[in-house]
């Protein structure tokens, strides 16, 4: 199997990232696209946010009958940073046969040199560069085949107009999101009064 594997905080998981993941799905051919949130990513600094039970649950929400895309939530069980290569060793020993692929953005190709173990992580996988339009990526490339164990395929991606960022700081401060968020994610969000946000939606 041809299986694509998509890591980060999704906090919260918003509707650029879903786009983005029907996109490489389809784009690349993959039998599956798999979601895998990260406990603490290791260039992240903490800050506050949902925790992994949470994004969990949201993941969920967004995914329910999605085709194709499923979540692998692993590393919200283990203590301490998310590894890339910890992970991925592991779902290669479960699964030999099948052909990895991982989800980066194109910021993150001229930094994979720095990625714990690359060498052996670029063994297990093929890295899958999204470039969004408008993004130049000579350095980035040049800085990736300094690596000449890295294997990646760059792919034209559609821009997303959303980041979680964005998206608390518009829950916190009472401003609509449905434009971002799925109607079960943002009702979840509310429930639980995750990101500061409000009690009650602010009135249109």
């Amino acid at each position: 199997m041809r299986v694509g594997y998509f890591g980060g905080s999704f906090d919260p998981i918003h509707r650029g990232h879903v786009e983005l993941a029907r996109h490489i799905l389809r784009a690349e051919s993959l039998d599956k696209l798999v979601f895998l949130p990260a406990r603490q990513a290791p260039h992240k600094k903490s800050g506050p946010g949902a925790s992994g039970s949470h994004r969990l649950m949201m993941l969920g929400l967004a995914l329910r009958g999605e085709t194709g895309l499923s979540i692998d939530g692993r590393e919200l069980d283990r203590a301490g940073p998310s590894y890339t290569f910890d992970t991925m060793r592991m779902i290669k020993d479960e699964s030999p046969d099948d052909q990895l692929f991982f989800l980066i953005g194109l910021d993150s190709l001229g930094d994979l040199n720095q990625w714990h173990r690359i060498d052996e992580l670029a063994k297990l996988v093929i890295f899958l560069v999204a470039r969004r339009p408008g993004e130049h990526r000579d350095d980035m490339e040049a800085a990736a085949r300094e690596n000449s164990a890295i294997r990646y395929e760059l792919l034209e991606t559609p821009e997303i107009q959303a980041s979680s960022r964005e998206i608390k700081r518009r829950l916190a401060s009472g401003q609509p999101v449905d434009e971002y968020l799925a109607p079960s994610v943002e009702a979840y969000i509310r429930e639980h009064l995750l990101y500061d946000v409000p009690s009650s939606p602010a009135s249109s």
